[in-house]
């Protein structure tokens, strides 16, 4: 009697593999080009081991010409990371300049994007307060001692394991909250 297959197995079965998602094969293109034969000044580019994320970016871009009359994309199937970008111009450019001046306009808006991360980034560690100046963080006077009266505390796995921003865990004060939902 043959063993049936472990669902586990059948779901990877028919991933691509990790470098399959980015890397081009040996004399394989990124992107090709392909005139749409049923509408005038139409193209449609096939992108390579791209997917929703570079195809919506590339649609919006192009957009906002005031040269291209439609951008769409789709991508054919979850599995297979490639998608196709059709565009329509109104003449004075074609498709292929369109795609690549929307390209050149993304490259700078997201350098733009990265620019302005980093010096929010830096401003916020400049003006951070050290960890004992925080208002937030003051202890009172004998908070971390123990009451005579009650036994010592015991470690717990959870004390020893650092937090991410190096404070103890709070309590959240869910006295804001009407139903859970909105805030009062």
């Amino acid at each position: 009697m043959p063993r049936l297959a472990n669902p586990s197995d059948l779901a990877e079965s028919n991933l691509p593999g990790r470098f399959d998602l980015f890397l081009l094969a040996d004399g394989e293109k990124k992107v090709t080009e392909q005139p749409d034969t049923r509408v005038s000044n139409c193209s449609i580019f096939l992108f390579k081991k791209e997917d929703h994320t570079m195809g919506n970016m590339l649609r919006m871009r192009l957009l906002k010409s005031e040269h291209v009359l439609f951008s769409a994309y789709k991508v054919a199937h979850p599995l297979i990371v490639q998608f196709e970008l059709r565009v329509q111009t109104d003449g004075e450019i074609t498709p292929r300049e369109a795609v690549v001046q929307a390209c050149r306009d993304l490259v700078q808006d997201l350098g733009q994007l990265s620019r302005e991360f980093t010096k929010e980034v830096l401003l916020r560690k400049a003006t951070a307060l050290p960890e004992e100046e925080d208002p937030k963080t003051e202890k009172k006077a004998g908070a971390d001692q123990d009451h005579p009266n009650q036994p010592p505390k015991e470690e717990s796995d959870d004390a020893a394991t650092p937090h991410v921003s190096g404070r103890s865990s709070r309590p959240i004060d869910l006295s804001r909250f009407d139903d859970g939902n909105n805030l009062r």
